[in-house]
């Protein structure tokens, strides 16, 4: 198993498999996650979120990803209308497929990244969202994410991100309510 460990990291575009062979054991550091292991997962999830390369933007995502990963994030469900709260993915299987649906985000900054044992929150930028000609240069969030202890994927994903400057870049019109002196948003 040793042998190929290495043969199918070149085979993924030298993504690192935080399972078997030489994988999550090694970026464990007294049972907890090690800050090259972080830095890892979070550049894995960059080249998932700008899949300009769908084969290698999967692999990504499968290489850091639980199975049953489950997400959350209300600014998410306020551009779907979907009820604050709700759960927005479901399992590894459909969130790879969703987010490989959705136009590549062109740019991605890390803002800021810290982590504790089992977990990290990722601060960063996403550009181009809406394209070029988007209001927004670009659009900020953050991203609290837990790893599965017994295989050191991302099992748990909270995002949250300034939803009104998404909307925005994506065309949606956010008219004030009378109570906050009407208009729509922002004001010209």
């Amino acid at each position: 198993m040793k042998f190929f460990a290495p043969l199918a990291m070149l085979a993924a575009s030298a993504i690192a498999t935080p399972t078997g062979g030489n994988g999550w054991k090694n970026w464990q550091q007294n049972g907890c996650v090690s800050q090259d292991y972080v830095q890892h997962v979070v550049n894995q999830s960059i080249i998932f979120l700008q899949h300009t390369d769908q084969a290698a933007g999967k692999a990504a995502a499968l290489s850091i990803l639980d199975p049953d990963i489950v997400e959350f994030g209300d600014s998410i469900n306020s551009l779907k209308g979907d009820k604050l709260g709700t759960q927005v993915e479901f399992n590894r299987t459909t969130y790879v497929e969703n987010t490989l649906s959705t136009p590549p985000i062109a740019k991605i900054d890390s803002v800021a990244l810290t982590y504790g044992c089992q977990e990290y929150m990722w601060q960063w930028r996403f550009y181009g969202i809406g394209g070029p000609q988007a209001v927004n240069p670009w659009v900020g969030g953050f991203t609290h994410a837990k790893f599965n202890p017994a295989n050191g994927l991302v099992n748990y994903h909270y995002v949250e991100f300034n939803s009104l400057a998404w909307g925005e870049n994506l065309g949606y019109v956010v008219t004030l309510p009378e109570s906050y002196g009407g208009g729509i948003l922002p004001p010209s």
